[in-house]
């Protein structure tokens, strides 16, 4: 699977902070990006994250609702074992040990999830995380 772009990342943490199916209107009100993002193109990030099953959508009436099929976890997950992956076990065990002596450098304190962080305008980081 492709790395997420930098705004496909923010159109998944709204569908993952709302917890229930959006339209792309409900999507595009919602979105705290670093500019502004015209209607159409929120739609054509969803449709690509459709097609990257990534997201799910279904038709209610005349609108699409979309729905995240992945968690926050698990595209973490897919990014880091893209990153791994022809490292052979040896150099990804040494890779993994050394990211869990280190996750405390990136760890922000009373903050359980980047998803609850209590901002309702909270949107990820720039290109410093990624998702895959």
């Amino acid at each position: 699977m492709a790395v997420l772009g930098d705004l496909e990342q923010h159109v998944m943490a709204v569908l993952w902070r709302a917890q229930k199916p959006l339209s792309v209107r409900e999507v595009h009100e919602s979105l705290h990006y670093g500019r502004e993002v015209a209607y159409t193109t929120v739609m054509t990030v969803l449709d690509r994250l459709a097609k990257k099953s990534v997201v799910e959508r279904q038709l209610d009436g005349r609108a699409w609702l979309y729905n995240a099929l992945k968690t926050c976890v698990d595209l973490h997950v897919d990014e880091i074992l893209a990153l791994l992956s022809g490292c052979g076990e040896g150099h990804a065990r040494a890779i993994l040990d050394a990211v869990e002596r280190r996750v405390k450098d990136v760890q922000v304190d009373g903050q359980d999830s980047c998803l609850s962080t209590g901002d309702p305008a909270w949107t990820p980081p720039g290109k410093a995380c990624s998702f895959a």
